[in-house]
């Protein structure tokens, strides 16, 4: 089983079409040893190989992740040189991933890096946001969308913020520009859109069978095929006090899947996107 089968396989628990009923706690979804499997896929889609298994777990958090980050969701940690990735069982399927992706990028880092070279703290840095791992979780970011159609935000604006104090030396403007942390502004934007088109396609009577043949990377090809919209929207966000990173516009994208077209339009729209979580 790869990963696309696996997203296909679970596209009803990341498209809920009754959002009224009660999602179910993630650990009672997906034992430990299916997600070390996903993990595993997620390894040599994007690294070539898996870690070995005798070196690597994961775990689904019972208690507090970190007393020092009470919103952490996600932590990857080495111990004994055992290494691994824990999660709150709490949070939905489509945040779960970006989770793990995020302690994934942290992993592949911390097990392949030299720790000892004189660049460690000038591309990892001590909480683990630095260089290596921004331009590490960029790739890993777009590929994945661009892999499954499914939306991805590993929070790498919000990492890099939250432990600024940390980031030293100070990244230059032309490493920004190369991480592109601009580019996730639009992912709430996508999700909005990717839920609306599902429950179109599957309308009230759709079930489960109907949500898995929802043409998941051809609406991803389409909506993001107009770079040149997407880059304009992205400029023209705008970085918030901390709490919201993009406001005003909305592109709106849905798929007319009755005569097999797609239709875009524009929309404005108030508020603003806020933070809650944190990965570490």
């Amino acid at each position: 089983m790869n990963l696309q089968i696996w997203v296909q396989e679970h596209m009803s628990l990341f498209f809920a079409i009754t959002p009224s009923t009660p999602s179910a706690s993630l650990d009672t979804i997906f034992p430990e040893s299916s997600m070390r499997e996903l993990w595993k896929h997620i390894n040599i889609l994007f690294f070539g190989s898996d870690i070995p298994r005798r070196l690597s777990c994961f775990r689904w958090a019972t208690t507090p992740l970190h007393p020092r980050y009470e919103t952490a969701i996600g932590v990857a940690s080495v111990r004994y040189f055992r290494y691994s990735i824990v999660i709150l069982p709490s949070i939905d399927c489509i945040l779960m991933l970006s989770t793990l992706l995020h302690e994934a990028c942290h992993i592949f880092l911390r097990y392949y890096a030299c720790q000892a070279c004189w660049s460690t703290e000038w591309n990892l840095n001590t909480v683990g946001h630095r260089r290596a791992w921004q331009v590490l979780a960029s790739a890993v970011e777009r590929k994945f969308v661009e892999f499954t159609g499914l939306p991805a935000d590993l929070g790498r604006l919000d990492s890099l913020r939250a432990h600024w104090d940390d980031c030293w030396p100070l990244p230059s403007i032309h490493e920004l520009a190369d991480w592109q942390l601009d580019r996730p502004t639009l992912m709430p934007i996508y999700v909005n859109d990717l839920h609306k088109a599902v429950r179109g396609y599957v309308g009230l009577d759709g079930g489960d069978d109907k949500v898995r043949d929802f043409p998941l990377r051809g609406f991803m090809e389409y909506w993001w095929v107009d770079t040149k919209q997407a880059e304009l929207i992205a400029k023209e966000g705008r970085l918030g006090d901390g709490t919201g990173l993009f406001e005003e516009k909305t592109l709106v994208c849905r798929a007319d899947m009755s005569c097999g077209g797609m239709e875009r339009e524009q929309e404005q729209s108030d508020g603003e996107v806020e933070r809650e979580h944190e990965r570490i």
